[in-house]
């Protein structure tokens, strides 16, 4: 009999570069579709998903401490 084994791979995971750091302390309305920052330009879906990031990355610090 043969057995398999369900692998769960994790999801992606976003590194946050120091733009996007940059990025997360302003605030962009949701009216807006896509902001040009530092030499790149952001959807306001990418700016929700370095800001959700962000916030993961800041509750781990504040857990290890």
């Amino acid at each position: 009999m043969q057995k398999y084994r369900i692998l769960n791979f994790p999801k992606k995971i976003m590194r946050l570069t120091k733009r996007d750091m940059a990025l997360t302390k302003i605030s962009i309305p949701a009216a807006i579709q896509s902001v040009y920052f530092r030499g790149k330009r952001y959807q306001y879906s990418d700016y929700l998903k370095i800001i959700k990031q962000a916030n993961k990355d800041s509750n781990k610090i504040k857990e290890i401490n």
